[in-house]
């Protein structure tokens, strides 16, 4: 009779013991996967590259990049369509603010979008930003837009048309407005 009761405890206590894994396997795998790694976007920026292309003519293209050789980082921007060329040398400041827009509109979440409607009257944009810790933002899509899309581009794009031209009211991007 002693021996029935250590077998039964000893079964019950085996599928315990699984169940109690199991459970905090998954309990695990879940937190991994809300906290997950997740890639560090605080950091110095090292190049940007932005464009928005559209059918009906409007068109700007900009780059953050270091030329060889130097410590300074460089805007240059081509608006609408290239007939206006801008290049400047940016502050730590001016960088600081593309860096805190990338963060307060979420737009570091736009990476690894990809879209594409086979719609060929429509518009384009293109961004890849990379950080001096290796972290990438690659985002792209043809006439489909990541969540925040309007509101993030339009703030980059003012900011950094701002840099480059002065202009402040020449589009209405550098409101939260829109």
């Amino acid at each position: 009779m002693a021996s029935r009761r250590r077998i039964f405890w000893s079964v019950n206590m085996k599928k315990r013991i699984l169940i109690i894994f199991f459970l905090s396997m998954a309990f695990c795998f879940m937190f991994a996967l809300l906290l997950g790694p997740q890639p560090y976007y605080d950091g110095e920026i090292v190049e940007l590259f932005f464009e928005s292309h559209s059918f009906w003519g409007e068109s700007w293209e900009y780059s953050i990049v270091r030329p060889d050789g130097s410590d300074l980082l460089v805007l240059n921007a081509a608006l609408f369509r290239g007939l206006r060329k801008e290049s400047r040398t940016l502050t730590q400041s001016e960088l600081d603010t593309v860096k805190d827009i990338i963060l307060s509109y979420k737009i570091y979440k736009w990476d690894g979008f990809s879209g594409h409607r086979f719609v060929y009257d429509g518009h384009s944009f293109s961004l890849h930003v990379r950080y001096a810790n290796g972290t990438q933002i690659n985002a792209k899509g043809y006439a489909r837009y990541p969540k925040g899309y309007e509101t993030g581009a339009n703030r980059l794009s003012g900011y950094l048309l701002y840099l480059a031209t002065g202009y402040i009211n020449l589009w209405p991007y550098l409101t939260d407005d829109t």
